[in-house]
């Protein structure tokens, strides 16, 4: 599928490059963006620069990278 193909290729390229620190992620994980109004996103794939929060269910921090795969019925006004 296109999810496993890109979360293959984000892994590779955190493994690859030495400049690329922290831990790649998989669809599985939802984050709780620390904004004014909190929202929980789950991305295809991810980056983050520690595990400090892996025991909590959604953890209260940003990704270094985010991607996502956008559907033909996802509407642009929600893709950033």
């Amino acid at each position: 599928t296109k999810e496993a193909k890109l979360i293959y290729e984000v892994t590779s390229w955190c493994l690859n490059s030495r400049k690329l620190v922290g831990l790649y992620r998989s669809s599985q994980t939802c984050y709780n963006l620390p904004l004014q109004n909190p929202t929980v996103r789950g991305p295809d794939a991810s980056n983050t620069l520690s595990d400090n929060d892996q025991n909590e269910a959604f953890p209260s921090v940003v990704p270094n990278f985010v991607a996502e795969i956008r559907s033909d019925n996802d509407s642009e006004d929600y893709c950033y």
